[in-house]
């Protein structure tokens, strides 16, 4: 229906002022589209189509819970009893900035500080589980494990839209953080349900894909972590998503809770024997691991309650000309590895003038114990060397030097990075988006200002021009006084000549 003043030829004025006003608060809210339709209606939508308003009906737009991820809400549209998903409708405006805050600058802040946290709790945990502390023990974790079961699962969301019975099971496995990227990635089925693509939800690239055996436990291999399918039931159309790092910097938690329990000092230690008669010499060595870490149990050579089985003796002798040394069980006096310069490739051979590393580094190998030792110098025949447990070894400080200097060890990137310049890039990253954000306020609000302009141009008020009016109207005012009057003194004198 018409409003009487449209009825009577008239525009209602005030009522399209309103309007105007009400358009102008729900462009500040969303980039909108405003369209003439008949007569002095309007027809409103988002800027990419989607209705808002269309005569006399409107639709309401409003959030819920987003399918794949209910930690975020989506924006929605309801009309005629449908309800549909616009997120990627709403540019613009506050709505639209808040939506592009949270998807360019908070969500990958989030992720790239995951990163970090499990970066800086995997080589902390990792060094201080292999020292030991004040009463001779070996040290547990520092910092929460990041591999815990729950840890694992909390990494993978199910979207809310998947068929029954919705029993998959999934997880990631941080397997490597010195390799571990900082995003999200969407786990896709398709086919008979055994088909998957991995997608990187950044760029929408297919990063990897293949099919599901039967049973469906395996995994999926990523730089830096594996998507473990533990089992479960999976349909055409079902989606995961995947965020290794997202919540870890929320969940890091510290597990040392006692002084004594900071496994400052290293549990091996070494000393040459009374009896030596060359002047070589052995480092204090490196711990590598106590763990196996293929199947992460305890190192056969070592035992929690702080025991080394067996303690180590490395004996030199002479063998055809050269010098060579066995490694022998200081319990039992059995040679575990035996020096032999004539083996193709040379066991154990001592070379001169040169520091000697004892024992392999490769933790697939059956003479793998753990640690490693050096000796240099000019050990001769019938010299002697001991490795035991570092007991009462409560002056030591070699694991907490080892734990400061992974302060400014690269640790990230492959090695390219450490924690500090992991944390500075990310300072550096938001410092660079805020700046160009203020850059697109102040253009932004020059674009308003020329715009208000323009628009006040048309239907504003200035004041100096409607001052500029009123004195107009006062002067013509004056001048019909005057004529009125002139014409009233020309009538009084006409009357007067006929009497």
């Amino acid at each position: 229906s018409e409003s009487p003043g449209l009825a009577q030829g008239r525009e209602p004025n005030e009522l399209l002022d309103k309007r105007d006003e009400k358009l102008r608060e729900l462009s500040e809210l969303v980039n909108i589209s405003v369209v003439q339709a008949e007569g002095s209606q309007v027809n409103v939508s988002l800027r990419n189509g989607q209705a808002l308003v269309v005569g006399d009906r409107a639709a309401q737009l409003g959030t819920r819970d987003n399918a794949e991820d209910p930690t975020r809400l989506e924006f929605t549209l309801t009309t005629g009893g449908r309800t549909l998903n616009v997120d990627s409708q709403v540019n613009g405006g506050k709505l639209g900035g808040l939506r592009r805050f949270e998807s360019e600058a908070l969500q990958p802040a989030f992720a790239e500080l995951g990163r970090v946290a499990i970066a800086l709790s995997e080589t902390l945990n990792h060094q201080h589980e292999i020292g030991m502390d004040l009463e001779g023990d070996l040290g547990g974790l520092f910092f929460s494990d990041i591999n815990s079961q729950a840890a694992q699962r909390g990494r993978v969301i199910a979207n809310t839209n998947n068929g029954a019975p919705r029993d998959a099971q999934l997880a990631v496995q941080i397997i490597d953080s010195s390799q571990l990227p900082a995003g999200s990635w969407s786990l896709r089925f398709g086919g008979d349900g055994r088909n998957f693509e991995l997608v990187d939800r950044a760029t929408g690239e297919v990063v990897n894909q293949g099919r599901l055996p039967d049973p469906v436990q395996s995994e999926i291999s990523m730089p830096g972590f594996n998507i473990r399918i533990e089992g479960g039931t999976f349909n055409a159309g079902d989606s995961f998503l995947i965020e290794p790092t997202r919540n870890a910097a929320a969940n890091i938690g510290l597990e040392v809770n006692r002084e004594e329990d900071l496994a400052f000092a290293s549990p091996v230690r070494a000393e040459g024997s009374a009896g030596n008669t060359g002047d070589a010499t052995i480092n204090q060595g490196k711990m590598l691991d106590v763990r196996d870490p293929f199947t992460n149990s305890l190192l056969s050579n070592f035992r929690q309650d702080g025991q080394l089985d067996p303690p180590l003796d490395i004996q030199f002798r002479d063998d055809g000309g050269q010098l060579v040394y066995d490694i022998v069980d200081a319990n039992t006096n059995t040679v575990l590895q035996a020096g032999d310069a004539a083996a193709v490739p040379p066991v154990n051979v001592f070379q001169a003038g040169q520091s000697n590393k004892l024992f392999t580094e490769d933790p697939r190998s059956p003479d793998y114990f753990g640690f490693q030792f050096e000796i240099s110098g000019n050990p001769r025949p019938g010299d002697s060397f001991s490795i035991n447990y570092n007991t009462n070894g409560v002056s030591d400080n070699r694991n907490a030097e080892f734990l400061a200097a992974l302060g400014t060890e690269n640790t990230l990137n492959n090695g390219s990075q450490s924690f500090a310049e992991g944390y500075a890039g990310l300072v550096e990253d938001i410092g660079v988006k805020t700046r160009q954000s203020q850059l697109d306020k102040d253009a932004g609000s020059t674009l308003l200002e020329q715009s208000t302009n323009q628009r006040e141009s048309v239907s504003g008020v200035n004041l100096d021009e409607e001052a500029g009016k009123l004195i107009q109207y006062q002067a013509a005012y004056n001048a019909s006084a005057q004529v009125v009057s002139v014409a009233q003194d020309l009538f009084n004198t006409l009357l007067q000549s006929f009497r």
